[in-house]
Order: structure tokens, then C-alpha cells, then sequence
């Protein structure tokens, strides 16, 4: 039993010799006796060996997801404090499973190479990425090498999601400001420091904020719009009124345009004019009931612009009849006549509403077109039509020789003389004429020129666009 106790127990019996007097049924007995204990000893060590080996399996198992969750951080190549990277090394230390270490060890590896990515510069990331699956060793090496450019590839999509926001997460940026009326001209200013930081990651010009700041602009509204006129430069005002308008600012971005053009301010202050009217009396709001003339603000935007804007853009339509719609209140109360009555929509001058907020429309021809400032007649229009040179149009890109209608211009041999319908100084002619149509573009003053049902092109091949904008 000493024996037993000190776990000596089989090699005691293994050397045991028993007294001669013992007949061979007492050794036998005396040996079944040791052996039934041996083996009672031998099934409680198998439970204790068991019982440990299902505690440190389950002890590994809780390990390792505590260690998943550092392996997500660390594949996705989000730059961690030295705490988090204690914690991760720390957690690892404590696995056993091979695998499991292997596992880990693959992310580290990960993490370093995305962190050396990040260093670099677009260009240079780009070189890196192309030349990652190449000196491949084996599997693990194969594994690392995807796996970093994975992690890589959900960086970039969400660099081009929002670089602001991938700043914040993978660059090390600082949280993003909240904007609201009281602080909107300090969270400009830092939103304009913060684009240079992050311009300077990515490697190229990121956009002026991020897009839970334009969503912030965008509750706050039209009220914003001095501070970001003043904070931001035409150009930078123009980027952020863009990005605000895909946001669903619509009307916010269309009245911000109006202060931006060069003239402009009349139809900017005549809106801020309507809208302080419409808030001292909601009733105002105009509806879309006929009036005596069985004119609404609906029709009559849409009879004044039609086949002015694109098909698809119909947001920008209708944030432009809202911005129409203020701009009448305000001059309907300055005319003394009841704003909000739809039986006292002023006709003529819901007209002058729809000039303020579009520009000057006018039918040229067979289409409507906004006339390169709300100051110029047709007349002017057409005279500088009229006045226009081959040395202007060559500035301008230059007309390309049209070739006549079939024959193309991508295929079989080279073009001859003979096959070409207008040559460019012929082009000037028509167009002076009137015999080429203009379609309105997307800036003021900027229009496509067709002949034949089709577009002229430039000198390079691109659609040729006749810019009067500073005519």
C-alpha cells in the first residue's frame, strides 16, 4: 500500500517474491488481489489524465476565441495601440495547440505587411500589391500574401466609401467632429486641416469632409450655407455643394450654387428673402392646387424647363422648382399679394421666380437652353453666336471633319475627301446659321452642338462643347 501511495505500486509487484511456504492458489490470489488494485489506481489516473486534457482542450478553446478576436484586428490591418498588441501577444503566449499558434503567428505576419503598405505611397502600394504573390515558398507564405492582400483590398473599398472615416479607422485619424449650428464655423475649419491629413494618406485629394459631416450640414440646411461660403474658396464650395447634393441636400445645394454664380447674389438673397417669409408664416407653403388659371408652381416649372434638364435628373428639377417656390413667396409678399393662395399664384411672377432659380431660359431654336447669364437676351445671344471665329472654336477643342451618315470612322480604310459631309469651317456656317442645334450642358453658358441628329466632336474624338460661359 506504501508503494501504491508513492505510484510504485506495478514495479513493487513486478519484483515481489513471496514466501515459499505459499502454494501456488495463495500467489495466485495474492497477486489477483495487487493487480485488481493496480488497475482500480490505473483507472482513477486515466480520469484525472482525462480531466485535465478536457480542461486544457476547453482552457484552448476559450483561449483561441479570445484570440480571434485579435486576429480580426489584426487582419484587418487596423492599426492597434501597445496595449491592444500586448493583449494579442499575451493570448497568444497562452496556446498550446500548434495549429492554433500557427494561426496566430500568420496574423502577426499579416498585420506587419499591411502596416508596411500603409507607409507607402499609392503608387508604390500599388508595386507592392502586383509583386505580393511573387517568391512563394509554401502554403504558409501563400496564405500571408492573400491574406494581406484581402485586408488590403477592404481598406481601399472603404478609402473609396468615405477616406475620412477609413482615416479615422486605418490611418490613425482623430475622431470626427459632430457639426452642428454652434460650432459649424470651428468644425469647418478642422475638416479643412483634417482633408490635408488624409489627402496625405491616401496619396490623392480627398473629398472636403466626411460623410457624416455633410449629413450634418445637410439637418442643418440652407443656414449652413453662409459658413461654408465663407470658409471654403468657389472651387472647395463647389465640391462640398456637390457632395451635399448626392446626399439628398438637394435644395440646400441648389440655393448654395446660386450664391456661387456670378450673378447670382440678386436670386441667393431673393430666396433668403422668401424663406424668411415661409418661416414667420408656414401658411405660405405654396400646394399643388390650380389656380383661377389652372396654373400650378408644378406646370408651370415644368412648362418652362421642359426638355431642359436630363430625363434622369429629376432631383435637380424638383429642388429647383422648391427653390423657385421660396423665391415667389418672398417676392409675392414684397408685391403685397397673398403668397400661400393658390387662386392668387401670380403667374408673371412665378415666371421671374423660375429665372432666379434656373437662369435665363430660352427657346433656340427647337430647344430650351439657359442662356450664359440671367442678364443676356436672345438678341445678345445670338449675336455672339454670329460673332464667333474658327481661332474661338479652335479654343475651344476645335470641330473634327464629320463624315457622312454610314460611314465610319474606326473601320476599313482611311477616310477620303469625298466621304467627309462637313468640313469645320462649314461646321461654323451651320452653326451660325442655325442649322446645328445646341442642347443645353451642365454649366452655364457650356452647350453640345449636334448636326445631323448626331454630336460634333472635337479635334480629339470627345464631344465638342461650345463654352460661351465668359461671353
Amino acid at each position: 500500500q506504501a508503494e501504491r501511495d508513492l505510484g510504485r505500486g506495478q514495479k513493487y509487484l513486478d519484483g515481489i517474491e513471496l514466501p515459499p511456504t505459499f502454494d501456488e492458489g495463495e500467489r495466485q490470489q495474492m497477486a489477483d488481489r495487487m493487480n485488481a488494485d493496480l488497475r482500480n489506481d490505473q483507472i482513477l489516473v486515466d480520469r484525472e489524465i482525462a480531466r485535465v486534457a478536457r480542461e486544457a482542450k476547453e482552457l484552448e478553446a476559450k483561449t483561441m476565441i479570445a484570440a480571434r478576436k485579435g486576429k480580426t484586428l489584426l487582419e484587418s490591418g487596423r492599426p492597434l495601440t501597445e496595449d491592444q498588441f500586448s493583449q494579442i501577444n499575451n493570448t497568444i503566449s497562452q496556446l498550446t495547440d500548434p495549429d492554433n499558434i500557427e494561426q496566430m503567428e500568420i496574423s502577426l505576419d499579416v498585420y506587419s505587411n499591411v502596416q508596411s503598405l500603409m507607409s507607402m505611397t499609392r503608387e508604390e502600394r500599388t508595386v507592392a500589391l502586383n509583386n505580393s504573390l511573387e517568391d512563394i515558398t509554401d502554403n504558409r507564405d501563400l496564405i500571408i500574401k492573400q491574406s494581406t492582400q484581402k485586408a488590403y483590398r477592404a481598406i481601399e473599398q472603404s478609402i473609396a466609401a468615405d477616406p475620412h472615416q477609413a482615416y479615422l479607422m486605418y490611418g490613425g485619424g482623430e475622431p470626427i467632429e459632430k457639426i452642428t449650428k454652434d460650432n459649424i464655423a470651428q468644425s469647418l475649419a478642422t475638416a479643412q486641416d483634417n482633408q490635408i491629413k488624409v489627402s496625405a494618406w491616401i496619396g490623392e485629394e480627398a473629398p472636403p469632409m466626411s460623410l457624416s459631416q455633410l449629413n450634418d450640414l445637410k439637418r442643418i440646411g440652407v443656414p449652413a450655407l453662409d459658413d461654408i461660403l465663407t470658409a471654403y474658396g468657389k472651387e472647395e464650395a463647389e465640391k462640398v455643394l456637390n457632395l451635399l447634393y448626392k446626399e439628398d441636400a438637394g435644395e440646400m445645394a441648389v440655393v448654395g450654387s446660386l450664391a456661387l454664380q456670378s450673378d447670382g447674389e440678386a436670386s441667393y438673397n431673393a430666396y433668403l428673402a422668401g424663406a424668411s417669409a415661409l418661416n414667420a408664416n408656414p401658411d405660405y407653403k405654396l400646394t399643388g392646387k390650380a389656380s383661377l388659371n389652372n396654373d400650378t408652381p408644378r406646370s408651370l416649372f415644368y412648362e418652362a424647363t421642359a426638355g431642359l434638364f436630363e430625363t434622369s435628373n429629376t432631383k435637380a428639377e424638383k429642388s429647383m422648382q422648391l427653390v423657385a417656390d421660396t423665391i415667389y413667396i418672398g417676392l409675392a409678399e414684397a408685391a403685397g399679394l397673398m403668397a400661400g393662395d393658390p387662386e392668387g399664384l401670380n403667374v408673371g411672377l412665378y415666371e421671374q421666380a423660375i429665372k432666379l432659380a434656373v437662369g435665363n431660359i430660352v427657346d433656340y431654336g427647337n430647344n430650351k437652353i439657359l442662356l450664359p447669364s440671367r442678364n443676356m437676351t436672345l438678341e445678345q445671344f445670338k449675336s455672339t453666336i454670329d460673332s464667333l471665329t474658327m481661332e474661338q472654336i479652335n479654343e475651344m477643342g476645335g470641330f473634327a471633319d464629320m463624315p457622312k451618315l454610314g460611314i465610319g470612322t474606326n473601320l476599313g480604310p482611311a477616310l477620303q475627301p469625298s466621304d467627309l459631309a462637313v468640313l469645320p469651317d462649314a461646321m461654323l456656317t451651320n452653326l451660325k446659321s442655325g442649322q446645328a442645334k445646341l442642347v443645353q450642358h451642365s454649366e452655364f453658358g457650356q452647350y453640345q452642338v449636334y448636326f445631323g441628329g448626331r454630336p460634333v466632336t472635337n479635334a480629339a474624338g470627345t464631344v465638342f462643347i461650345l463654352d460661351l460661359s465668359e461671353k
